[in-house]
This record gives structure tokens, C-alpha cells and sequence, in this order.
């Protein structure tokens, strides 16, 4: 109460005669005001940043779950493309190391048969100065079979020439199978 009356002795004393005291205190709570003024200004922008941060972030929070599973499908994703990835790689190896053997066998068999022609040929000219002879032997064994047998006609006897056809024949085949 003692200040209310403080407030209206205040109102009812004409300005000019308020002392230097009172002024400066009136320029103090004037301060004050221009303080309180200027806070409240600043808390005013800062609530609507606020709110409008805190829309943000809600908005924001909202999609959180759709992004994660997106996240989790995109983890899923890629583990089975990995392991897709892996088990390529390790038949790619597998397949890489079975060609590499079948080159080997491949190259081995090469030689092998390389190898082997060069005896065949060299075993053919070995056996042509007997094939040369053998030709030799059947021309002369017709020859001579012939001769016999035109002579025991002659005779009227009978030459045993069996034995001498069937190596005639053998001769021939032999010959035959040479080429």
C-alpha cells in the first residue's frame, strides 16, 4: 500500500519539479522496459524458430521409418548381391581351375599325339623296304602258283598250293593294311 501511494504522490507532482534522483530512476525502469522490450522481441523470433524447428524435426521423425526400411531393404539388397557375387566368383574360380587342368591334358594329349604320329611314320618307313619285299613276293608267288598249277594241269598231277595261297592272302592283307 505505502507504494501505491508512492505511485500517486508520483502522478500528482508536475515534472519539473521531480529531482535528478527520480529521473534516473524513471531512466532506469525505462531501461528496463527497452531490456524486457528487446528479450521479448528475440523470444518472440526464437519461439517461431522453434516451432518451426521442432515442425522440422516431426516432419522429419515421421519419414524416420519409411527411410529405415528403405535402409533395411537396401542392406538386405546388397547382402544377397554379395553372396550372389561370392558364389559367382567361387564358381568362376572352380570353372578357371578346371579349364586351366583341361589346357593341361589338352596340351599333354597334344604331345602325346604328336609324339606318337612321329613313331607311327618313322615305324612306316621302317617297314616299307618289307613292304617292297612283300610286294615282290606276291608278284612272284602269283607267278609261281600259276606256273604251278598250269604245269600239274599239263601233268595231271596235283601240286599242294594251299599253304602257298594262304600266305599269298596273308601277304596281300598285310600289304593292303600297310597303306
Amino acid at each position: 500500500m505505502n507504494n501505491l501511494k508512492k505511485v500517486y504522490k508520483h502522478l500528482s507532482t508536475p515534472i519539473k519539479q521531480l529531482n535528478k534522483t527520480e529521473l534516473t530512476k524513471q531512466k532506469v525502469e525505462l531501461g528496463i522496459i527497452d531490456d524486457l522490450n528487446k528479450v521479448d522481441g528475440l523470444s518472440k523470433t526464437l519461439i517461431k524458430e522453434l516451432k518451426d524447428g521442432t515442425d522440422l524435426v516431426a516432419r522429419q521423425e515421421k519419414l524416420l521409418p519409411s527411410r529405415f526400411k528403405d535402409f533395411k531393404k537396401a542392406i538386405d539388397n546388397a547382402s544377397k548381391l554379395r553372396k550372389k557375387f561370392f558364389d559367382i566368383e567361387d564358381k568362376y574360380k572352380s570353372a578357371k581351375q578346371e579349364s586351366d587342368k583341361a589346357d593341361k591334358l589338352e596340351e599333354g594329349a597334344s604331345r602325346s599325339f604328336q609324339d606318337l604320329k612321329k613313331v607311327v611314320e618313322k615305324n612306316k618307313k621302317k617297314n616299307e623296304p618289307k613292304i617292297k619285299e612283300a610286294r615282290k613276293n606276291i608278284a612272284l608267288l602269283d607267278k609261281f602258283i600259276d606256273n604251278a598249277e598250269k604245269m600239274a594241269k599239263e601233268l595231271g598231277v596235283k601240286i599242294p598250293t594251299n599253304s602257298y595261297l594262304k600266305t599269298l592272302q596273308s601277304l596281300r592283307k598285310l600289304v593292303q593294311n600297310a597303306n
